[in-house]
């Protein structure tokens, strides 16, 4: 399928396909690049007919991605004369992409999912132990938020309130208590650590050279060329200022920024250490980090006695 388009790049799963291309990357015709890319589909139509393959036009749907203020222009595209609809948010495997990639529709979705489990959860509290609650916090809970968490975590706020609700209940803990005890008990770490570990994974695979190519380039000054870089004690990394917010909450950013003020001395075990040990020895350093006494003078949670 690959050689019967010149301008798409192509993502297969199962038996959905995915056709990825830039505007810069099509010809212009008449101020419209309708002509162009309805010419690329009709190749790679064709090429799916010969193997005696069939698009399911009905499912088929387009979305541009920009940012908000940037105008786009508007295109006409079918397939043997039936048009494709163009939608603003799509369901790709489990993840929502939205036009923007702001992610809001994908962290609605997540947090509706802890909501119905929370309510679950709320009422088997009254019948599992604290094991069995925890288990079924990491299994229903952890899974949904640890998923694609890269892409959408640094929009955690409305995610940590209701994990800290599910921390509550497993917990058999007043609805009001403070939360950074409770996942230090129970050896659980919050939205913003979790996503803390995923950049970290990251890291460990770039210096590692275990990641796909288009990654590598994260950190391309140091890791990709295998500098140093813990040589230098006041730049390990090249922190760079974004101007947009869509930029600052980009993984790259966030990893350079992580990077540059972690303990040097657990990023240095990404050498010796396997993954998993390496995760391990970043999970503790976290749960360290928690509180177990309230240090907020005349605390109104702590002066209702839970």
């Amino acid at each position: 399928m690959c050689k019967s388009t010149k301008c798409f790049d192509i993502i297969n799963y199962a038996d959905d396909t995915t056709l990825i291309t830039t505007l810069s990357n099509l010809k212009k015709t008449n101020h419209s690049y309708d002509s162009s890319i309805n010419s690329e589909i009709a190749n790679i139509n064709n090429w799916l007919l010969a193997q005696r393959l069939c698009i399911n036009v009905s499912k088929t749907k387009f979305m541009m991605f920009h940012m908000p203020q940037k105008h786009v222009p508007n295109l006409n595209l079918s397939i043997n004369g039936v048009n494709i609809d163009k939608v603003e948010e799509f369901n790709f495997l489990g993840l929502i992409l939205d036009t923007n990639l702001k992610w809001k529709p994908h962290v609605q979705k997540v947090a509706t999912k802890i909501r119905q489990i929370n309510g679950v959860l709320n009422k088997l509290k009254f019948v599992f132990p604290q094991r069995v609650l925890r288990i079924l916090y990491t299994s229903l809970i952890e899974s949904h938020i640890n998923y694609c968490l890269l892409l959408w975590g640094t929009n955690y706020d409305q995610i940590f309130k209701l994990q800290k609700k599910a921390m509550r209940t497993i917990s058999f803990s007043h609805h009001k208590a403070h939360t950074s005890p409770l996942f230090k008990t129970m050896e659980l770490l919050n939205i913003r650590d979790m996503y803390n570990i995923q950049l970290l994974k990251l890291h460990y695979k770039i210096k590692n050279g275990v990641i796909p190519p288009y990654f590598s380039n994260f950190l391309s000054d140091d890791l990709a060329q295998r500098a140093p870089v813990y040589a230098l004690r006041h730049k390990r990394v090249t922190v760079f200022k974004p101007q947009r917010d869509f930029l600052r909450k980009n993984a790259k950013f966030q990893l350079r920024e992580l990077i540059s003020k972690f303990d040097e001395h657990l990023l240095q075990r990404a050498d010796n250490y396997s993954m998993k040990s390496y995760i391990t020895r970043i999970k503790h350093y976290y749960l360290e980090q928690y509180q177990v006494t309230c240090v907020i003078e005349n605390c109104y949670v702590c002066g209702l006695n839970l």
